[in-house]
């Protein structure tokens, strides 16, 4: 048995939504039962290139999602079986995108050496890929500077040092460096006295409700604490924000951050304690047994507080690619756990369902990583689909069986 597969039409245009038909078939009847095939892309996420909400078969059932959502495993229950997919307009320019598709050898079958993949083409607007290549957008000519600030609570009593990370990307830097306008309305309530400034940098100007900063670097680091009147006003709120200057342009989606002050620590509510536990040793203890089988927790997304304070008084922050929550437990042999990470929290489905599920900040890749006591990985998932979540592309889930009496750490991470 040999089987083929085709597309039509093979170029895709995103404004358009233009729909592909794919097509499988088989030089001889499927067996009862039908035949499970997979149809794979060496393209990771190529499916997020789809509106995969909106899919149609006929003759196909869909399985689930490959690793890395590059494809689909599928049951042929037909000589000859259909998907339709509708191309996804994610308002990028990345046209053209070509997206091989190709069945993977699997039992039962042998895959037709002519017609085994198929060549999509995806372009953003009709006309783009027959030139062969796309006109670049044209920028500004400027760079671009962008400001990311954590912790997310500031506690007075303890003297809290804020972390605001400038960075300039897109263009170089000029000679003499960068004069950027921040705006903070409540900079009063910070200590200036103990502000510091990363080499690169400095801080040139100070107003009321405000400070300007040379940038000499593409990445400046300014650390400044909380300060303590010894009055109790609650719940405080400060900001920080690029204003629009001259010489560079501002990144809309990280152009601002805000503080929450409080008193003391306990004022800080309990799910919103910023546990720090990327490392095993900070690992979150989990009491998992018969009798209490269920843990839930949520995370959110990667923080510039993110740091451990050294003996020395300096910090060591961990980066958005050392990002992990590391959470152990105990099993005894034979013991099984599921882990199902939901990253998008739907709530009531929108009217724009295709816009939803392809919208990147619902959340990230969900990484699923399992060790022993000693820190030895064990397994590994990602992108991955619990039960009933066939699209669900970000998602994680894991079973795991303990092969001994010990305890394990669970890692979640962007993949």
């Amino acid at each position: 048995m040999t089987i083929s597969i085709t597309a039509t039409p093979t170029v895709l245009v995103e404004e358009e939504s233009t729909q592909v038909v794919i097509t499988l078939s088989s030089d001889e009847p499927i067996p009862e039962g039908g035949l499970v095939l997979t149809v794979n892309s060496e393209t990771v996420n190529a499916l997020g290139q789809f509106d995969v909400l909106a899919t149609q078969s006929e003759n196909v059932q869909i399985l689930g999602v490959t690793d890395n959502t590059n494809g689909f495993r599928v049951r042929l229950n037909a000589q000859t079986g259909t998907i339709t997919l509708p191309v996804f307009d994610d308002s990028d320019a990345d046209s053209p995108l070509d997206l091989t598709l190709s069945v993977e050898p699997g039992e039962g079958y042998t895959v037709d050496e002519s017609a085994g993949s198929v060549t999509l083409t995806i372009e953003d607007a009709e006309g783009e890929a027959t030139d062969g290549a796309t006109d670049e957008m044209p920028g500004s000519g400027l760079p671009l500077v962008s400001l990311n600030t954590g912790p997310n609570y500031l506690v007075e009593e303890d003297g809290t040092v804020s972390a605001h990370v400038f960075n300039v990307t897109e263009e170089t830097i000029p000679e003499g460096g960068l004069l950027v306008v921040v705006k903070a309305p409540s900079l009063s309530s910070f200590r200036l006295d103990a502000i510091e400034v990363s080499d690169g940098g400095e801080i040139v100007n100070v107003r009321e409700d405000g400070f300007d900063i040379l940038l000499r670097d593409f990445t400046t680091l300014i650390n400044l604490p909380v300060a303590a009147d010894g009055e109790a006003e609650g719940l405080e709120t400060a900001s920080f924000s690029l204003e629009v200057g001259d010489g560079y342009e501002v990144n809309d989606d990280f152009s601002s951050g805000s503080f929450d002050i409080v008193d003391t620590a306990d004022e800080i509510p309990a799910d919103a304690l910023n546990q720090r536990n990327d490392t095993l040793p900070e690992a979150i203890p989990i009491e998992l047994s018969e009798g209490n089988p269920t843990f839930f927790t949520a995370s959110t997304d990667f923080n510039i507080g993110n740091r451990y304070l050294n003996e020395d008084g300096t910090y060591t922050y961990i980066d958005a690619t050392e990002d992990v929550d590391f959470y152990s437990f105990e099993l005894e042999e034979g013991d099984v756990v599921a882990i199902d990470g939901d990253v998008w929290q739907r709530g009531e489905p929108p009217t724009n369902l295709a816009g939803f599920a392809n919208d990147l900040s619902q959340g990230p890749f969900l990484a699923q990583r399992i060790f022993d006591s000693e820190g030895n990985e064990l397994v590994t998932t990602w992108a991955s689909q619990g039960p009933g979540e066939l699209f669900a592309s970000r998602d994680g889930y894991l079973e795991f069986v303990a092969e001994e009496d010990g305890t394990y750490y669970l890692g979640l991470s962007n993949f």
